[in-house]
């Protein structure tokens, strides 16, 4: 009887593992059939867009085994593509409190944490660290990331207004209803929608620039950078404001155009009188040279970050981690100098690069505390020869009647 036996239980084993590899079970995950087939059926749900479906079968499988990080991160994920950012909120840190070092949680997470309504104390100042750490851990996540802080996001206590809206306005007939039904779908997260939406508001009637604006934004979170770029520079011509110099720099950014994208945030700061670059645009400067495969200037960047000391504590330590990645996959050390040294040298890079960028009142200051700055007398004297060249080419700027 048992020499029968044993090729049926041999083949249920084989079939048990044939089950849990085709459908992606992480070792160590359970192993139960039904639990198996549960996820099995949530993950074809997410694929096809049916997150409520999704739902059902992750919350079943997680009844099996409330343990399983991969079943929380999906109903997690679930929750947050159908708006209920506290229920995705509550699942996505249970799961990184059983595997933190996953990309896709890590995003999701700093995602649902900025837009739920129930959140722990401090965690909205780890926010940015979050996205930091999802970006360390895979490069992907920082086209998801330039996507997710150029479009508006819906609130869960406004979808069903959302909602009866797009049944409202479906038909296009006309330019403001269309633009209307395009807002609606970007902050729902529908981006190809949005993107026909807008389209048809262009060809409807002039929006002086919005539409353009919107359109822009929408191709770069479909990865379409050109397109974004050209769009928003329509909008740029029709109406010439800082936040769209923001968001071109962005999409600049996104297409690898580094210096572009420089140019256009620094023309962002001026028309908003501030006089250095936010470290949240040296965080895009500094991604924009990572995808180009640029580690020096990137890392250029993320000191500049450091120096500006603007950010939470986790913000700061997740910087930090980017520059040793950075350092570490390019070979490529950063300055073992002293902190006062290091932020001499910081502030004479910073300097050089508004030079480059026609900055030149932002370069003097930059000169100028760098002079302070200084500890030695060589470092003093070149800050003072730079500040001093800066200072007559700005005045004879301003003599010829250029704009500073």
């Amino acid at each position: 009887m048992s020499t029968k036996r044993k090729p049926i239980i041999t083949i249920l084993v084989m079939a048990g593992i044939l089950i849990i590899e085709c459908c992606g079970i992480a070792q160590g995950e359970n192993a139960n059939p039904n639990f198996v087939e549960f996820v099995t059926q949530g993950r074809k749900c997410i694929e096809k867009g049916d997150y409520e479906c999704a739902i059902g079968s992750f919350t079943e499988a997680i009844k099996l085994d409330g343990s399983s990080a991969e079943a929380l991160r999906m109903r997690g994920i679930a929750y947050y593509k159908t708006w209920k950012y506290d229920k995705s909120y509550e699942d996505l840190e249970r799961s990184l409190s059983i595997v933190p070092t996953d990309a896709e949680t890590l995003f999701y997470y700093a995602s649902a944490c900025s837009l739920a309504s129930e959140v722990k104390a401090n965690e909205k100042n780890k926010i940015k660290g979050y996205f930091f750490n999802a970006i360390n851990l895979d490069n992907k996540y920082i086209d998801k990331y330039m996507c997710y802080i150029q479009s508006t996001h819906a609130r869960e206590k406004d979808i069903e207004k959302k909602l009866s809206l797009i049944k409202k306005f479906s038909g296009f007939d006309s330019a403001n209803n269309s633009f209307t039904l395009g807002m609606i779908y970007e902050e729902m997260g529908y981006y190809d929608k949005a993107v026909e939406a807008f389209k048809h508001a262009n060809i409807a009637g002039d929006t002086g620039g919005a539409v353009e604006f919107e359109l822009g934004k929408m191709y770069m979170c479909q990865e379409k950078y050109d397109k974004a770029e050209k769009e928003i520079t329509r909008a740029i011509n029709k109406r010439d404001m800082s936040f769209m110099y923001l968001a071109r720099g962005i999409a600049y950014a996104g297409a690898g155009r580094c210096n572009e994208a420089e140019n256009d945030l620094n023309t962002a700061v001026q028309k908003n009188n501030v006089n250095s670059l936010p470290s949240h645009y040296n965080f895009i400067l500094s991604l924009c040279y990572i995808k180009n495969g640029e580690s020096v200037k990137s890392i250029h960047y993320l000191n500049n970050i450091l120096a500006g000391k603007e950010e939470s504590e986790y913000f700061i330590q997740e910087t930090r981690k980017f520059i040793n990645k950075v350092e570490k996959e390019s070979g490529v050390q950063t300055t073992t100098e002293t902190p006062a040294v290091q932020e001499y040298s910081v502030l004479m890079s910073a300097a050089q690069a508004a030079v480059d960028a026609g900055n030149l009142d932002e370069a003097e200051r930059l000169y100028k505390n760098a002079y302070a700055t200084g500890k030695t007398k060589d470092e003093k004297i070149e800050a003072g020869k730079q500040l001093v060249a800066v200072h007559e080419k700005n005045r004879n700027q301003d003599n010829n009647g250029n704009k500073k």
